[in-house]
Protein backbone atom coordinates (compact mmCIF):
# COMPACT_ATOMS: atom_id res chain seq x y z
CA UNK A 1 0.00 0.00 0.00
CA UNK A 2 2.90 2.35 0.71
CA UNK A 3 4.42 1.62 -2.71
CA UNK A 4 1.10 2.47 -4.37
CA UNK A 5 0.92 5.67 -2.26
CA UNK A 6 -2.32 4.48 -0.66
CA UNK A 7 -0.35 5.00 2.55
CA UNK A 8 2.49 7.51 3.01
CA UNK A 9 6.08 6.30 2.74
CA UNK A 10 8.38 6.64 5.71
CA UNK A 11 11.27 9.02 5.65
CA UNK A 12 14.32 7.90 3.59
CA UNK A 13 12.31 5.12 1.92
CA UNK A 14 12.08 4.89 -1.87
CA UNK A 15 9.77 2.99 -4.19
CA UNK A 16 12.76 0.89 -5.31
CA UNK A 17 13.33 -0.20 -1.70
CA UNK A 18 9.75 -1.47 -1.48
CA UNK A 19 9.88 -3.33 -4.79
CA UNK A 20 13.24 -4.95 -3.98
CA UNK A 21 11.85 -6.16 -0.66
CA UNK A 22 8.68 -7.59 -2.24
CA UNK A 23 10.59 -9.38 -5.01
CA UNK A 24 13.22 -10.72 -2.63
CA UNK A 25 10.56 -12.08 -0.29
CA UNK A 26 8.79 -13.81 -3.18
CA UNK A 27 12.01 -15.32 -4.54
CA UNK A 28 13.23 -16.60 -1.16
CA UNK A 29 9.96 -17.56 0.56
CA UNK A 30 7.72 -19.54 -1.74
CA UNK A 31 4.91 -19.71 0.83
CA UNK A 32 4.51 -15.90 0.62
CA UNK A 33 4.00 -15.78 -3.15
CA UNK A 34 0.24 -16.29 -3.15
CA UNK A 35 -0.10 -13.63 -0.45
CA UNK A 36 1.85 -11.15 -2.59
CA UNK A 37 -0.28 -11.97 -5.65
CA UNK A 38 -3.52 -11.57 -3.68
CA UNK A 39 -2.46 -8.24 -2.16
CA UNK A 40 -1.47 -6.77 -5.53
CA UNK A 41 -4.71 -7.97 -7.16
CA UNK A 42 -6.72 -6.54 -4.27
CA UNK A 43 -4.97 -3.15 -4.45
CA UNK A 44 -5.42 -2.89 -8.24
CA UNK A 45 -9.11 -3.83 -8.23
CA UNK A 46 -11.51 -0.86 -8.17
CA UNK A 47 -8.81 1.45 -6.82
CA UNK A 48 -10.32 4.96 -7.12
CA UNK A 49 -6.94 6.68 -7.70
CA UNK A 50 -5.73 5.93 -11.24
CA UNK A 51 -2.13 6.99 -10.57
CA UNK A 52 -1.86 4.65 -7.60
CA UNK A 53 -3.53 1.86 -9.55
CA UNK A 54 -1.02 2.31 -12.38
CA UNK A 55 1.82 1.85 -9.91
CA UNK A 56 0.16 -1.31 -8.65
CA UNK A 57 -0.10 -2.77 -12.17
CA UNK A 58 3.56 -2.02 -12.82
CA UNK A 59 4.37 -3.84 -9.59
CA UNK A 60 2.21 -6.75 -10.77
CA UNK A 61 4.21 -6.73 -14.01
CA UNK A 62 7.39 -7.28 -11.95
CA UNK A 63 5.87 -9.86 -9.61
CA UNK A 64 4.48 -12.06 -12.41
CA UNK A 65 7.84 -11.92 -14.19
CA UNK A 66 9.88 -12.94 -11.15
CA UNK A 67 7.92 -15.81 -9.66
CA UNK A 68 4.67 -17.67 -10.36
CA UNK A 69 1.79 -18.18 -7.98
CA UNK A 70 0.85 -21.65 -6.73
CA UNK A 71 -1.23 -24.09 -8.78
CA UNK A 72 -4.03 -23.50 -6.28
CA UNK A 73 -4.20 -19.77 -6.98
CA UNK A 74 -3.33 -20.04 -10.68
CA UNK A 75 -6.86 -20.57 -12.10
CA UNK A 76 -8.25 -17.62 -10.10
CA UNK A 77 -5.35 -15.35 -11.11
CA UNK A 78 -5.68 -16.43 -14.73
CA UNK A 79 -9.44 -15.77 -14.81
CA UNK A 80 -8.87 -12.33 -13.23
CA UNK A 81 -6.34 -11.34 -15.90
CA UNK A 82 -8.34 -12.85 -18.76
CA UNK A 83 -11.45 -10.92 -17.76
CA UNK A 84 -9.50 -7.65 -17.93
CA UNK A 85 -7.79 -8.59 -21.22
CA UNK A 86 -11.20 -9.26 -22.80
CA UNK A 87 -12.60 -5.93 -21.58
CA UNK A 88 -11.73 -3.44 -24.32
CA UNK A 89 -12.77 -0.54 -22.05
CA UNK A 90 -10.57 -1.51 -19.11
CA UNK A 91 -7.82 1.11 -18.62
CA UNK A 92 -5.22 -1.56 -17.79
CA UNK A 93 -6.08 -4.07 -20.49
CA UNK A 94 -2.58 -3.85 -22.03
CA UNK A 95 -0.78 -4.25 -18.70
CA UNK A 96 -2.98 -7.23 -17.85
CA UNK A 97 -1.90 -8.85 -21.12
CA UNK A 98 1.77 -8.22 -20.24
CA UNK A 99 1.26 -9.75 -16.79
CA UNK A 100 -0.38 -12.82 -18.32
CA UNK A 101 2.61 -13.35 -20.63
CA UNK A 102 5.03 -12.84 -17.75
CA UNK A 103 3.16 -15.36 -15.61
CA UNK A 104 3.22 -17.89 -18.46
CA UNK A 105 7.01 -17.46 -18.75
CA UNK A 106 7.46 -17.80 -14.99
CA UNK A 107 5.51 -21.05 -15.02
CA UNK A 108 7.59 -22.35 -17.93
CA UNK A 109 11.04 -21.02 -17.04
CA UNK A 110 10.94 -20.29 -13.31
CA UNK A 111 11.06 -16.49 -13.39
CA UNK A 112 13.96 -14.05 -13.37
CA UNK A 113 16.90 -15.13 -11.23
CA UNK A 114 18.22 -11.71 -10.24
CA UNK A 115 16.58 -8.56 -8.90
CA UNK A 116 16.70 -5.82 -11.59
CA UNK A 117 19.53 -3.34 -11.57
CA UNK A 118 18.77 0.19 -10.42
CA UNK A 119 18.40 1.58 -13.95
CA UNK A 120 16.24 -1.35 -15.13
CA UNK A 121 14.00 -1.04 -12.07
CA UNK A 122 13.50 2.68 -12.69
CA UNK A 123 12.62 1.98 -16.34
CA UNK A 124 10.05 -0.71 -15.46
CA UNK A 125 8.41 1.44 -12.78
CA UNK A 126 8.20 4.25 -15.33
CA UNK A 127 6.37 1.93 -17.75
CA UNK A 128 9.30 1.17 -20.05
CA UNK A 129 9.39 -2.63 -20.35
CA UNK A 130 11.65 -3.07 -23.35
CA UNK A 131 14.63 -1.61 -25.12
CA UNK A 132 16.51 -2.19 -28.34
CA UNK A 133 19.88 -3.84 -27.94
CA UNK A 134 22.52 -4.64 -30.54
CA UNK A 135 23.50 -8.32 -30.68
CA UNK A 136 26.77 -8.98 -32.50
CA UNK A 137 26.87 -11.22 -35.55
CA UNK A 138 29.93 -13.07 -36.88
CA UNK A 139 32.02 -10.67 -38.94
CA UNK A 140 31.33 -7.65 -36.72
CA UNK A 141 27.87 -6.61 -37.91
CA UNK A 142 25.06 -5.99 -35.42
CA UNK A 143 21.45 -7.16 -35.31
CA UNK A 144 19.14 -4.83 -33.39
CA UNK A 145 16.67 -6.72 -31.20
CA UNK A 146 13.76 -5.53 -29.09
CA UNK A 147 14.30 -7.23 -25.74
CA UNK A 148 11.66 -7.08 -23.03
CA UNK A 149 12.39 -7.21 -19.32
CA UNK A 150 11.25 -10.83 -19.22
CA UNK A 151 12.42 -12.10 -22.61
CA UNK A 152 14.14 -15.48 -22.49
CA UNK A 153 16.97 -16.32 -24.88
CA UNK A 154 14.88 -18.70 -26.98
CA UNK A 155 12.39 -15.96 -27.90
CA UNK A 156 15.14 -13.65 -29.21
CA UNK A 157 16.86 -16.53 -31.04
CA UNK A 158 13.52 -17.39 -32.65
CA UNK A 159 13.10 -13.79 -33.88
CA UNK A 160 16.58 -13.81 -35.41
CA UNK A 161 16.02 -17.19 -37.05
CA UNK A 162 12.81 -15.86 -38.59
CA UNK A 163 14.88 -13.07 -40.19
CA UNK A 164 17.19 -15.78 -41.60
CA UNK A 165 14.23 -17.65 -43.07
CA UNK A 166 14.47 -20.58 -40.64
CA UNK A 167 11.06 -22.14 -39.94
CA UNK A 168 12.14 -25.62 -38.84
CA UNK A 169 11.88 -25.70 -35.00
CA UNK A 170 14.66 -28.32 -34.85
CA UNK A 171 17.06 -25.94 -36.61
CA UNK A 172 16.07 -22.98 -34.43
CA UNK A 173 17.26 -24.99 -31.40
CA UNK A 174 20.74 -25.15 -32.92
CA UNK A 175 21.37 -21.43 -32.39
CA UNK A 176 22.37 -19.69 -29.18
CA UNK A 177 23.16 -16.28 -27.75
CA UNK A 178 26.53 -15.87 -26.05
CA UNK A 179 27.27 -13.46 -23.21
CA UNK A 180 30.80 -12.04 -23.12
CA UNK A 181 32.39 -9.81 -20.52
CA UNK A 182 34.31 -6.96 -22.15
CA UNK A 183 37.99 -7.69 -22.14
CA UNK A 184 37.28 -11.26 -23.29
CA UNK A 185 37.93 -12.79 -19.88
CA UNK A 186 34.61 -14.62 -19.71
CA UNK A 187 32.12 -15.95 -22.23
CA UNK A 188 29.44 -18.62 -22.33
CA UNK A 189 26.28 -19.59 -24.20
CA UNK A 190 23.02 -18.51 -22.60
CA UNK A 191 20.62 -21.39 -22.06
CA UNK A 192 17.34 -21.13 -23.97
CA UNK A 193 15.30 -20.74 -20.75
CA UNK A 194 17.47 -17.98 -19.25
CA UNK A 195 16.30 -14.36 -19.11
CA UNK A 196 18.54 -12.01 -21.09
CA UNK A 197 18.22 -9.13 -18.64
CA UNK A 198 19.71 -11.37 -15.94
CA UNK A 199 22.97 -11.00 -17.87
CA UNK A 200 23.00 -7.30 -18.73
CA UNK A 201 24.78 -4.95 -16.34
CA UNK A 202 24.30 -1.20 -15.98
CA UNK A 203 27.94 -0.53 -16.86
CA UNK A 204 27.56 -2.13 -20.29
CA UNK A 205 30.37 -4.59 -19.61
CA UNK A 206 28.41 -7.56 -21.00
CA UNK A 207 27.92 -7.90 -24.75
CA UNK A 208 25.67 -10.40 -26.53
CA UNK A 209 26.34 -12.28 -29.76
CA UNK A 210 24.59 -14.86 -31.94
CA UNK A 211 26.24 -18.24 -32.63
CA UNK A 212 25.35 -21.61 -34.02
CA UNK A 213 26.21 -24.19 -31.39
CA UNK A 214 24.78 -27.34 -33.05
CA UNK A 215 25.23 -28.37 -36.70
CA UNK A 216 22.90 -31.34 -37.18
CA UNK A 217 20.29 -29.89 -39.56
CA UNK A 218 21.24 -29.45 -43.25
CA UNK A 219 22.33 -25.99 -44.39
CA UNK A 220 20.32 -23.94 -46.88
CA UNK A 221 21.37 -20.92 -48.94
CA UNK A 222 18.17 -19.14 -50.02
CA UNK A 223 18.43 -16.22 -47.57
CA UNK A 224 21.18 -13.57 -47.75
CA UNK A 225 21.34 -13.04 -43.97
CA UNK A 226 21.54 -16.81 -43.40
CA UNK A 227 24.35 -17.06 -45.97
CA UNK A 228 26.33 -14.13 -44.52
CA UNK A 229 25.92 -15.35 -40.93
CA UNK A 230 27.21 -18.84 -41.68
CA UNK A 231 29.99 -17.65 -43.98
CA UNK A 232 31.39 -15.24 -41.39
CA UNK A 233 31.03 -17.78 -38.54
CA UNK A 234 32.77 -20.58 -40.44
CA UNK A 235 35.39 -18.20 -41.82
CA UNK A 236 36.34 -17.12 -38.28
CA UNK A 237 36.57 -20.78 -37.18
CA UNK A 238 38.65 -21.66 -40.24
CA UNK A 239 41.10 -18.76 -39.92
CA UNK A 240 41.38 -19.39 -36.18
CA UNK A 241 42.61 -22.92 -36.88
CA UNK A 242 39.55 -24.53 -35.29
CA UNK A 243 38.57 -26.60 -38.35
CA UNK A 244 41.66 -28.84 -37.92
CA UNK A 245 42.75 -29.35 -41.51
CA UNK A 246 44.65 -32.65 -41.94
CA UNK A 247 48.15 -31.25 -42.56
CA UNK A 248 49.54 -34.67 -43.52
CA UNK A 249 46.76 -35.40 -45.95
CA UNK A 250 47.38 -35.70 -49.69
CA UNK A 251 44.71 -33.10 -50.49
CA UNK A 252 45.86 -30.35 -48.09
CA UNK A 253 47.25 -28.08 -50.84
CA UNK A 254 44.08 -28.44 -52.91
CA UNK A 255 41.87 -27.66 -49.87
CA UNK A 256 43.91 -24.63 -48.86
CA UNK A 257 44.00 -23.33 -52.42
CA UNK A 258 40.25 -23.66 -52.93
CA UNK A 259 39.35 -21.99 -49.61
CA UNK A 260 41.88 -19.21 -50.26
CA UNK A 261 40.50 -18.50 -53.73
CA UNK A 262 36.91 -18.55 -52.48
CA UNK A 263 37.68 -16.01 -49.74
CA UNK A 264 39.21 -13.70 -52.36
CA UNK A 265 36.19 -14.05 -54.66
CA UNK A 266 33.81 -13.57 -51.71
CA UNK A 267 35.23 -10.07 -51.34
CA UNK A 268 34.25 -9.34 -54.95
CA UNK A 269 37.89 -9.38 -56.12
CA UNK A 270 38.68 -10.86 -59.54
CA UNK A 271 42.46 -10.45 -59.83
CA UNK A 272 44.83 -13.10 -58.49
CA UNK A 273 45.50 -12.61 -54.76
CA UNK A 274 48.89 -11.17 -53.83
CA UNK A 275 51.23 -12.98 -51.46
CA UNK A 276 50.23 -10.65 -48.60
CA UNK A 277 46.54 -11.36 -49.29
CA UNK A 278 47.21 -15.10 -49.36
CA UNK A 279 48.75 -14.82 -45.88
CA UNK A 280 45.50 -13.27 -44.57
CA UNK A 281 43.42 -16.09 -46.09
CA UNK A 282 45.35 -18.95 -44.46
CA UNK A 283 44.35 -20.55 -41.14
CA UNK A 284 46.41 -20.17 -38.01
CA UNK A 285 48.24 -23.50 -38.05
CA UNK A 286 51.75 -24.78 -37.42
CA UNK A 287 53.86 -25.83 -40.41
CA UNK A 288 51.85 -23.61 -42.75
CA UNK A 289 54.00 -21.24 -44.85
CA UNK A 290 52.31 -18.59 -46.96
CA UNK A 291 55.44 -18.38 -49.16
CA UNK A 292 55.34 -22.07 -50.08
CA UNK A 293 55.75 -22.08 -53.87
CA UNK A 294 53.75 -25.26 -54.30
CA UNK A 295 50.88 -23.72 -52.34
CA UNK A 296 51.00 -20.48 -54.35
CA UNK A 297 51.03 -22.38 -57.64
CA UNK A 298 48.04 -24.47 -56.53
CA UNK A 299 46.17 -21.30 -55.53
CA UNK A 300 46.79 -19.78 -58.96
CA UNK A 301 45.59 -22.93 -60.69
CA UNK A 302 42.51 -23.12 -58.44
CA UNK A 303 41.69 -19.47 -59.07
CA UNK A 304 41.79 -20.10 -62.80
CA UNK A 305 39.67 -23.25 -62.45
CA UNK A 306 36.93 -21.47 -60.49
CA UNK A 307 36.59 -18.82 -63.18
CA UNK A 308 34.11 -15.95 -62.76
CA UNK A 309 32.17 -16.48 -59.55
CA UNK A 310 29.92 -13.92 -57.83
CA UNK A 311 30.63 -13.05 -54.19
CA UNK A 312 27.44 -14.75 -52.91
CA UNK A 313 28.16 -17.93 -54.86
CA UNK A 314 31.73 -17.87 -53.55
CA UNK A 315 30.48 -17.66 -49.97
CA UNK A 316 28.03 -20.52 -50.50
CA UNK A 317 30.74 -22.67 -52.04
CA UNK A 318 33.12 -21.83 -49.18
CA UNK A 319 30.49 -23.03 -46.68
CA UNK A 320 29.91 -26.25 -48.64
CA UNK A 321 33.67 -26.93 -48.84
CA UNK A 322 34.22 -26.30 -45.13
CA UNK A 323 31.25 -28.54 -44.29
CA UNK A 324 33.17 -31.48 -45.82
CA UNK A 325 36.12 -31.10 -43.43
CA UNK A 326 36.47 -33.81 -40.76
CA UNK A 327 35.83 -31.50 -37.81
CA UNK A 328 32.99 -29.46 -39.26
CA UNK A 329 30.22 -29.23 -36.64
CA UNK A 330 32.62 -29.38 -33.68
CA UNK A 331 33.40 -26.64 -31.16
CA UNK A 332 37.11 -27.01 -30.41
CA UNK A 333 38.78 -26.05 -27.12
CA UNK A 334 42.40 -26.39 -25.99
CA UNK A 335 42.83 -28.19 -22.67
CA UNK A 336 46.20 -27.79 -20.98
CA UNK A 337 45.70 -31.08 -19.18
CA UNK A 338 43.39 -34.10 -19.50
CA UNK A 339 43.21 -36.63 -16.69
CA UNK A 340 42.95 -39.68 -18.98
CA UNK A 341 46.31 -41.42 -19.41
CA UNK A 342 45.96 -41.82 -23.18
CA UNK A 343 45.63 -38.07 -23.77
CA UNK A 344 48.68 -35.80 -24.26
CA UNK A 345 49.11 -32.37 -22.69
CA UNK A 346 47.88 -30.18 -24.20
CA UNK A 347 44.94 -31.85 -25.96
CA UNK A 348 42.07 -30.57 -28.07
CA UNK A 349 38.52 -31.09 -26.81
CA UNK A 350 36.09 -31.23 -29.75
CA UNK A 351 32.35 -31.15 -28.97
CA UNK A 352 29.60 -31.95 -31.48
CA UNK A 353 25.87 -32.62 -31.16
CA UNK A 354 26.47 -36.25 -30.17
CA UNK A 355 30.09 -36.85 -29.10
CA UNK A 356 33.07 -35.36 -27.30
CA UNK A 357 36.46 -36.23 -28.81
CA UNK A 358 39.84 -35.70 -27.19
CA UNK A 359 42.27 -35.00 -30.03
CA UNK A 360 46.06 -35.22 -30.17
CA UNK A 361 46.91 -31.78 -31.68
CA UNK A 362 49.95 -33.17 -33.55
CA UNK A 363 48.48 -36.25 -35.17
CA UNK A 364 44.83 -35.08 -35.04
CA UNK A 365 43.92 -38.61 -33.99
CA UNK A 366 41.16 -39.15 -31.42
CA UNK A 367 42.63 -40.37 -28.11
CA UNK A 368 39.23 -40.73 -26.47
CA UNK A 369 35.63 -40.53 -27.70
CA UNK A 370 32.65 -40.08 -25.37
CA UNK A 371 29.02 -40.27 -26.48
CA UNK A 372 26.84 -37.56 -24.99
CA UNK A 373 24.14 -40.19 -24.47
CA UNK A 374 26.51 -41.98 -22.07
CA UNK A 375 27.19 -38.86 -20.02
CA UNK A 376 25.99 -39.09 -16.43
CA UNK A 377 27.35 -35.98 -14.70
CA UNK A 378 28.88 -32.68 -15.75
CA UNK A 379 30.35 -29.98 -13.55
CA UNK A 380 32.81 -27.12 -13.61
CA UNK A 381 35.35 -26.86 -10.81
CA UNK A 382 36.68 -23.55 -9.52
CA UNK A 383 40.45 -23.29 -9.72
CA UNK A 384 42.70 -23.57 -6.72
CA UNK A 385 45.51 -21.06 -6.27
CA UNK A 386 47.66 -20.72 -9.42
CA UNK A 387 45.66 -23.48 -11.15
CA UNK A 388 43.36 -23.45 -14.16
CA UNK A 389 39.61 -24.06 -13.77
CA UNK A 390 38.46 -27.47 -14.93
CA UNK A 391 35.49 -29.43 -16.23
CA UNK A 392 34.70 -32.90 -14.90
CA UNK A 393 32.61 -35.38 -16.89
CA UNK A 394 31.36 -38.76 -15.70
CA UNK A 395 30.11 -41.20 -18.29
CA UNK A 396 29.18 -44.85 -18.40
CA UNK A 397 31.99 -47.17 -19.40
CA UNK A 398 31.86 -50.80 -20.47
CA UNK A 399 32.06 -52.07 -16.89
CA UNK A 400 31.75 -49.05 -14.61
CA UNK A 401 31.32 -45.26 -14.72
CA UNK A 402 34.43 -43.34 -15.72
CA UNK A 403 35.39 -39.76 -14.94
CA UNK A 404 37.54 -37.47 -17.06
CA UNK A 405 38.58 -33.93 -16.16
CA UNK A 406 39.92 -31.17 -18.41
CA UNK A 407 41.96 -28.20 -17.17
CA UNK A 408 41.51 -25.15 -19.39
CA UNK A 409 40.95 -21.41 -19.24
CA UNK A 410 37.61 -21.74 -21.06
CA UNK A 411 36.20 -24.25 -18.56
CA UNK A 412 32.96 -22.33 -18.01
CA UNK A 413 32.32 -21.93 -21.73
CA UNK A 414 33.06 -25.63 -22.38
CA UNK A 415 30.79 -26.71 -19.52
CA UNK A 416 27.87 -24.57 -20.66
CA UNK A 417 28.39 -25.55 -24.32
CA UNK A 418 28.05 -29.24 -23.43
CA UNK A 419 25.08 -28.51 -21.14
CA UNK A 420 23.21 -26.53 -23.83
CA UNK A 421 23.75 -29.31 -26.38
CA UNK A 422 22.58 -31.90 -23.85
CA UNK A 423 19.42 -29.89 -23.11
CA UNK A 424 18.54 -29.46 -26.77
CA UNK A 425 19.70 -32.74 -28.31
CA UNK A 426 20.09 -35.46 -25.70
CA UNK A 427 18.87 -35.04 -22.12
CA UNK A 428 19.64 -32.79 -19.15
CA UNK A 429 22.80 -33.85 -17.29
CA UNK A 430 21.90 -35.74 -14.11
CA UNK A 431 24.08 -33.42 -12.07
CA UNK A 432 25.64 -30.09 -12.85
CA UNK A 433 27.61 -27.78 -10.63
CA UNK A 434 28.16 -25.37 -13.47
CA UNK A 435 26.96 -21.92 -12.56
CA UNK A 436 23.73 -20.66 -14.11
CA UNK A 437 24.48 -17.20 -12.70
CA UNK A 438 23.56 -14.16 -14.75
CA UNK A 439 26.96 -13.07 -15.98
CA UNK A 440 29.94 -14.95 -17.36
CA UNK A 441 32.74 -15.13 -14.82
Amino acid sequence: MQFMLDQPMKKNQTETDFVNLILQLGKEKEFLRDEIYCQVIKQTTKNPVKQNCTRGWRLFNLVTGFFPCSNTLLPYCTRHLEAIIQDANHPFQELASVCMKNLSRSLSFGGRRHIPSHSEMEAILAGRNSRRLPIMLPGGNEFSCKIRSFSVAFEVVQDFCTEMGIINPAEVKEFSIYATRKGGDGTRPIHSDEYLFDFLLDDGSISLSFHRIIWKQPLQFNNDLYLEFHYQLLLANYLGGRMLLPMNGSTIYQQLAELTALQHLALGLTDLPSNSEVKQYLPRMDRLNSSDERLLATIRAQFSTLGPLGHLDAKARFIKSVSLLPFFGFDVFTAQKVSHRSCPSPSLVAVSHNVIKIIDPKSQNACLTMSLEDMQCLRSIRPKKDKLPSVEISFSGQTQPRTVSFSLKQAKELCHTIAVIMEEMVKPPCSSASSRAGTPH
